[in-house]
């Protein structure tokens, strides 16, 4: 009714409220309306009275002592017999679990996020890691060079392109038996298996 009463209900709106239809009746909705919803409830209402439109909100509504429930609600304004009288008509349709779900999808991302971040400060100090590695073997005295697992050169310093005249664009990902004398190759290849 105009002063927020429950006057009219159906048993499934009382189940979803956590009791029987009887009990609800001239009962204040507002008072089924968990507190922190309370407020846009109210502004809810406001809204609907002055626009005179069908309105839908999310609230969390209390059922019966249980957990809260997630609803929608469908406000409606229905005039009264006298012009100032008006029954707001609500249409409750159950929420929680789409709810619940996008709490959960909420925080993966913000885990996948923060996931995220670590990798990518990973990545920094990894590239910064290799600046540094370049700079003190490229800068070094001795030939250095670094294979795979698979025999494959993977890094050539200058000092080893002027001891083997190879530039490293040239011998980058090709197998170390190409510098190692005829004798040494077969040993070393069985040695990788």
């Amino acid at each position: 009714d105009h002063s927020g009463k429950i006057i009219k209900g159906t048993s499934r709106g009382a189940r979803i409220l956590g009791g029987e239809l009887d009990e609800m009746l001239n009962q204040p909705f507002r008072d089924f309306v968990v507190a922190n919803s309370r407020k846009r409830f109210d502004t809810h209402c406001q809204q609907v009275l002055e626009s005179r439109s069908v309105q839908s909100c999310d609230l969390e509504l209390l059922n019966g002592g249980l957990q809260p429930l997630y609803v929608q609600i469908e406000t409606n304004v229905a005039k009264g017999k006298k012009d100032k009288n008006h029954q707001i008509q609500i249409a409750i349709t159950e929420i929680t679990a789409r709810k619940r779900a996008e709490e959960a999808l909420r925080d993966a991302l913000n885990k996948s996020q923060q996931h995220a971040k670590e990798v990518s400060a990973l990545l920094e100090s990894l590239e910064h890691s290799e600046r540094r590695f370049r700079s003190v073997v490229e800068t070094a005295i001795d030939a250095i060079i670094t294979i795979n697992s698979q025999g494959k050169i993977i890094f050539w310093n200058k000092q080893t392109e002027r001891m083997f005249g190879y530039e490293s664009s040239d011998i980058i990902g090709r197998s170390i038996t190409l510098i190692m004398p005829q004798r040494f190759r077969k040993a070393h290849i069985q040695s990788m298996r």
